[in-house]
């Protein structure tokens, strides 16, 4: 059985699926990371438009971000009173949600989302067809049926594990560096 799993992995290795996969999940978690940076800008952007509006009005800015906002639904509308300080508040939980020490726990938080649809796709495409010399072709099988899932159900689970660790610890790296 160990043959025919090693004979899957590589397979998978040299068929360049598991670095298809890879690389997308890697994409999904920069794009991650880039909403968050983005958050962050555009909400600081946003406060800065409000402080501009306080001097410029010769308002006092220090009683509104000492005092607090309510937020009142009424139908599809939103009003927030005192939104120099929702969006200073706002401001404060996107940049920790985008510090490096909160990196990791965001990046597997998003995976939640991810596995599933990524995992799925490379389990249909490893137990139904390959992708050699950019033909599919069926699979025709050597050992019974049941060894056949089972060595596709544990080369899958071994393989994703890995891919999740190289994807994980490369978008790691690149949310330090952002």
């Amino acid at each position: 059985m160990m043959k025919y799993i090693n004979q899957e992995i590589t397979y998978g290795i040299k068929s360049k699926i598991y670095l298809i996969i890879t690389l997308l999940l890697v994409t999904l978690y920069g794009i991650v990371l880039f909403m968050n940076y983005n958050s962050v800008t555009d909400t600081y952007n946003t406060y800065l438009r409000y402080v501009d509006y306080y001097e410029k009005n010769n308002l006092d800015i220090e009683t509104d971000l000492n005092g607090d906002y309510k937020i009142e639904k009424s139908g599809n509308n939103i009003n927030i009173t005192n939104p120099i300080l929702y969006t200073k508040e706002s401001l404060s939980k996107y940049i920790y949600a985008a510090s490096p020490k909160y990196t990791l726990s965001q990046l597997l938080e998003s995976s939640i989302l991810f596995f599933p649809l990524v995992f799925g796709i490379l389990g249909l495409v490893i137990a139904t067809n390959d992708y050699k010399y950019r033909t599919i072709k069926l699979r025709t099988i050597r050992i019974s049926r049941f060894k056949f899932g089972m060595v596709k159900q544990l080369s899958i689970i071994f393989s994703s594990f890995i891919m999740i660790a190289i994807s994980l610890s490369i978008a790691y790296i690149l949310g330090d560096k952002l």
